[in-house]
């Protein structure tokens, strides 16, 4: 494993187990695809509240 595939995105990591694997094994790239969201949601979930303030406030017009 070269050291660009160390520091790659997740993204580029899920694809990169999904070319290693053939193409046929999807348990892990499934596994490796909640892990990478999960984060995100539940961040997105904590903040809902201050995005949609921040969005509706941006659109009146003074």
């Amino acid at each position: 494993m070269s050291d660009n595939e160390k520091t790659a995105p997740l993204q580029v990591g899920l694809t990169l187990l999904q070319n290693n694997e053939g193409g046929n094994n999807w348990g892990p790239v499934m596994a490796g695809t909640v892990l990478t969201v999960l984060p995100i949601l539940i961040l997105f979930l904590f903040l809902q509240r201050q995005m949609i303030k921040g969005l509706t406030a941006g659109a009146v017009k003074s």
